[in-house]
């Protein structure tokens, strides 16, 4: 099994090859303007949401920087500063409105589809990690659209995803080559996803954990070089931070609603799903990552194939023992953090359900293993029959979204928008969310 290893191809004839790189053509062809027609549905529905709620706060904080008020001073919140300075620099060129906040917005969301397949290509191939690009696509854009405590439009969530993938992928090939240099850029996407909001911790904290298991038959040393490296990183990161608080004279503050602050909103409520149809997108990433677990641990002597008249064996491989451990490790404390934010809110949804779908591809490239063996018919049957049973859930949670987002649009009003946008604006936003957390208190 190669551990760097980013395909999951096998060797046919010329002929069949010819129509196999045809298929994965359209295939990502189709996945991209799946993924386009998604994200569209999902920001229009998330935009014209009728409840008005955290976008018109951050849009109306980053506003306000860009004309010069200073974080943690003239306007405040439990968060770190990064998303409402994305927001301030956007207002630099744009106008009024929360509308001047979606190129920002589209961007991250972008660079995270992206960083999504790239990440999950890695792990399974290109076939798979256009499906689970699509999957997550998916799940965060319907987690926006339904979510009934905000209208899920430009949250720090949605930035995150991006900064998430790529420690992740610098963090695999740390540990595959021992790079110290990869540790360090691994700790950089970390700090950056920690300056987008707190509930980071969870992968901070999986990856940390994970260096010292991986590490621990390499001694002492390495632990404490993997451990270092990753800190210097995230210290970098969060330098540029740390000096703009400082150069305001806002740190004091800054260091308060950010620390204990936050801490005093997480005995207010719960965000851990009550039901299941609160994690609609998820089921059938849900299913199929147990699943995968399950054949990953069962069906080990499936793992090199079985050489056929017409086919060579080729070296394939499932998910790396290493990275299924990061995968659960996150999950689990993706849990933990669920349990404690502060109110049951489907946006927190965003960041978690990541693990969980790139989890998920392990049951995929299982059913794949079968293809260049002697079990190969029985193998497409397989996959034949998961795909309609994806496909079956997941047509339920786009009818559950769609006509949704369709009739927000239909009924949007621009000008109540703007008028209200325009209204928070003018408020006292040097203590939001300072109240909450003290009434948490």
């Amino acid at each position: 099994m190669d551990y760097g290893e980013t395909d999951l191809q096998s060797e046919v004839t010329p002929t069949s090859n010819s129509s196999v790189l045809r298929l994965q053509r359209w295939g990502f062809v189709i996945g991209c303007i799946a993924i386009v027609a998604i994200h569209l549905a999902g920001r229009i529905g998330s935009y014209c949401s009728p409840i008005r709620g955290d976008s018109y706060y951050y849009g109306a904080i980053g506003y306000r920087i860009a004309g010069g008020e200073a974080m943690y001073r003239e306007v405040s919140d439990v968060k770190p500063p990064a998303v409402y300075w994305l927001y301030a620099a956007s207002y630099t060129f744009l106008p009024i409105g929360r509308l001047s906040m979606a190129p920002v917005e589209s961007l991250f969301a972008a660079a995270g589809y992206l960083a999504v397949f790239l990440l999950a290509r890695n792990l399974y191939g290109a076939g798979i990690g256009m499906i689970l690009t699509v999957t997550l696509t998916l799940a965060t854009n319907t987690f926006s659209v339904l979510d009934y405590a905000t209208e899920g439009f430009g949250l720090a969530e949605g930035f995150m995803i991006f900064p998430a993938a790529m420690a992740v992928i610098a963090y695999r090939q740390a540990t595959q080559h021992n790079a110290m240099s990869r540790f360090i850029l691994c700790g950089a996407w970390l700090g950056l996803e920690l300056m987008l909001k707190q509930t980071a911790l969870p992968l901070v904290i999986a990856i940390l954990l994970h260096s010292v298991i991986v590490n621990r038959h390499h001694g002492l040393s390495a632990i404490v070089r993997a451990l270092l490296s990753i800190g210097t990183g995230i210290t970098l990161a969060i330098a540029p931070f740390a000096l703009a608080v400082l150069y305001q004279g806002t740190w004091q503050r800054a260091f308060e609603v950010l620390g204990p602050g936050a801490i005093r909103m997480t005995s207010m409520e719960t965000a851990f799903p009550a039901h299941l149809k609160d994690v609609l997108p998820l089921w059938v990433p849900l299913a199929w990552s147990a699943t995968g677990i399950f054949m990953w641990a069962t069906m080990q002597h499936n793992r090199h194939p079985v050489p056929t008249r017409h086919r060579q064996p080729v070296p394939r491989r499932d998910l790396p023992r290493r990275d299924l451990g990061l995968l659960i490790l996150w999950i689990a404390l993706e849990c933990v953090m669920l349990a404690i934010l502060p109110l049951r809110s489907y946006h927190y949804y965003v960041i978690a359900c990541l693990p969980v779908i790139l989890l998920s591809g392990a049951f995929w490239a299982n059913l794949m293993l079968g293809l260049d063996g002697s079990t190969h018919k029985h193998a497409r049957v397989q996959i034949a029959v998961a795909a309609v049973l994806s496909l079956a859930v997941v047509r339920t949670t786009v009818d559950a979204t769609v006509p949704i987002a369709w009739s927000r649009y239909r009924s949007y009003d621009a000008d109540a928008d703007r008028a209200y946008f325009e209204q928070v604006v003018a408020m006292d936003l040097a203590h939001l969310g300072e109240k909450t957390a003290g009434d948490a208190q």
